[in-house]
């Protein structure tokens, strides 16, 4: 994704945004190909996730402690919570007649300030919310979740045993690594500039382990930590005041560091206004700050027309 954005735009670098998974993914890259600070000039990362071990979700710790992943996978069973028509019209239906019922279960799993979010809203929110994810996706958190070792972000763990009972070959280790054990991400070789925004009530980036992820990042890089007391993990996403109280800091963020010289911005500019149609042409930061920008216009008229 990050090669296309810098092929497409002909950047020289870039800022990245990323909610929760999209912090995890971003924060394994950097630090196992720490080259990549000359492409990613910033990373803000909204309620990152990097440790497990204090995930207050109940769903997903008995998810976790059943060892209901590896039952899946005997199952095999590839696919968790996908996304289909049917779910999601099942999701609508259950949150437009049974709202208090759609809350409690969202709440539960990922949890949110149901103060903060507009709960006529939900059965469009539950058109696209869970969009699935794979059953080694879903196997990797448990293995976080049950690690024993607090403050350790590993690769996924195939375990020693390369053959099945049968005799036939299955994935392990040795194979995958050269090693018994999976390798560790050592976030401190991190070069990137890092802004953190986190929530006092996360149940999924827990203020635990948001506390082991800052005592890991070098703190040479870290640009920003902003964290909100009352804010759960889906605010980020759906919160009404998110575009006064995140967005509009994330803007300042992009605006202040902008990793492009001007030649470097010319051709994204360039590049943009081919790929897009034409229009005003702006480079990759211009891009998100627009985005970003359009959202919480939106918010803020949607504010107003509320008031009347």
């Amino acid at each position: 994704m990050l090669e296309r954005e810098l092929q497409v735009t002909g950047a020289k670098s870039l800022a990245y945004v990323g909610h929760s998974q999209g912090t995890t993914v971003v924060m394994a890259l950097l630090s196992s190909q720490p080259q990549w600070a000359e492409r990613v000039h910033l990373a803000v990362l909204l309620a990152p996730v990097a440790f497990a071990t204090h995930v207050g979700s109940a769903p997903l710790v008995a998810l976790a402690n059943f060892n209901t992943d590896q039952v899946f996978t005997l199952l095999g069973i590839r696919e968790f919570l996908p996304s289909s028509e049917i779910l999601s019209r099942l999701d609508g239906s259950l949150c437009r007649f049974e709202p208090h019922l759609c809350v409690n279960l969202l709440a539960m799993i990922c949890g949110y300030n149901d103060a903060n979010v507009d709960v006529n809203r939900l059965p469009v929110y539950l058109n696209y919310t869970p969009s699935g994810t794979s059953v080694q996706n879903m196997a990797h958190w448990c293995q976080a979740m049950r690690s024993s070792d607090p403050g350790v972000m590993s690769y996924f763990d195939y375990g020693t045993r390369c053959t099945t009972i049968l005799g036939a070959p299955r994935d392990c280790n040795q194979k995958r690594y050269g090693r018994l054990t999976a390798p560790r991400y050592d976030l401190s070789r991190i070069d990137t500039p890092l802004a953190l925004f986190t929530g006092g009530e996360d149940r999924l980036a827990d203020p635990a382990d948001v506390a082991l992820l800052l005592s890991r990042l070098p703190r040479g890089r870290i640009v920003k930590w902003h964290n909100d007391a009352d804010y759960e993990h889906l605010d980020y996403i759906w919160g009404e005041n998110a575009h006064k109280r995140v967005y509009a800091q994330v803007l300042e963020l992009l605006e202040a560091h902008n990793g492009d010289d001007g030649d470097d911005a010319t051709r994204a500019a360039a590049a943009a206004s081919v790929c897009c149609g034409g229009g005003q042409a702006r480079g990759p930061r211009q891009w998100w700050a627009a985005a970003l920008r359009g959202a919480a216009q939106w918010w803020e008229r949607r504010a107003q027309r509320l008031q009347l």
